[in-house]
């Protein structure tokens, strides 16, 4: 079975969320104090589940 997710870190708010790659649905995973915090954030949650389409950065 495909997971069919990614994760996004916005480089100027430093959130990080889980989503779909379809409907783009998902679920924001938490918050870092910079973008190295952030970077661990996305990073304890692929050890926790599976993210097919890994890490993107965005810049909205």
């Amino acid at each position: 079975m495909s997971a069919n997710n990614m994760i996004t870190i916005n480089k100027k708010t430093f959130v990080v969320r889980e989503a779909d790659v379809e409907t783009g649905y998902g679920h924001v995973l938490g918050k870092g104090r910079n973008l190295e915090e952030a970077v661990e954030i996305a990073e304890n949650a692929m050890k926790n589940e599976e993210v097919e389409y890994g890490i993107h950065f965005v810049n909205k």
